[in-house]
């Protein structure tokens, strides 16, 4: 590292406060924005506000749009687990056992239907359990006898597939909530370093004053835990938006 790279003045700190902690770097973002409208009545600092207010604005509402994609998709794969675990207990269980009940477990009858092994049902990628559902319904229209459970499982697995479909949505969605908050992230540590050279020339004389347009106590002692933007994993998890936020 060349040693003009250690000056602090071409080190952006923002970056490394939103790299820490999006939370906190969404308190200085509000922060910095409601200090400078504050001051609007000083023609230079109306400059700044105007000039700030919709970059903040859009990384705010980046922010809890992927925080909602996040609820969003933890609910739809809460979903499909909770029907892919009870197709695992409770439904094929009951539906071997009724099979078995009409046809026994050594006619042809029976290899028909579940010739692919309950395993098939209980383990493997969920796609593949889906489709094996679908696939024991539509096998089930050629035996009259099962006509009930013929319907029952049909039901299931259109279920099973409208639940998938949602979750495959929400990963999707909250992908492109992720892509967004981080251009949107990016633009806004570069306007807050730009504010802050822009309050060096207002303040030249009394540099102390621009401290008084930012959170001091979240930009001098970042956080120091893992960064929160992460690459997506189709199953995941904090709380959200700041205290006192809407």
């Amino acid at each position: 590292m060349t040693s003009y790279e250690t000056w602090i003045f071409v080190r952006n700190p923002f970056l490394l406060i939103a790299q820490k902690s999006l939370k906190k770097f969404y308190v200085v973002v509000n922060e910095h924005g409601s200090r400078l409208k504050a001051s609007a009545s000083h023609p230079d600092i109306h400059f700044l506000s105007q000039r700030f207010q919709p970059v903040g604005e859009a990384f705010k509402k980046a922010y809890r749009q992927w925080r909602i994609s996040e609820d969003m998709q933890r609910a739809a794969t809460l979903e499909i687990s909770q029907l892919l675990d009870a197709l695992s207990k409770d439904k094929l269980v009951y539906w071997d056992a009724s099979i078995r009940a009409k046809y026994g477990s050594r006619g042809h009858e029976y290899t028909a239907l579940m010739g692919v092994g309950k395993n098939a049902f209980r383990n493997g990628k969920k796609d593949i359990r889906i489709e094996n559902v679908i696939a024991l319904g539509k096998r089930l229209k050629e035996f009259a006898p099962l006509a009930a459970l013929q319907i029952e499982v049909e039901a299931y697995g259109k279920l099973l597939k409208e639940a998938r479909s949602k979750q495959i949505g929400s990963i999707k969605e909250k992908r492109d909530a992720l892509q967004s908050l981080r251009e949107q992230k990016d633009q806004t540590c570069m306007m807050l370093y730009r504010n802050v050279g822009r309050l060096m020339d207002i303040f030249y004389d009394s540099p102390r004053k621009i401290t008084d347009f930012f959170p001091m106590e979240l930009i001098r002692k970042p956080s120091k835990k893992k960064p929160e933007i992460v690459e997506l994993e189709e199953e995941e998890q904090e709380d959200w938006l700041p205290e006192g936020e809407e």
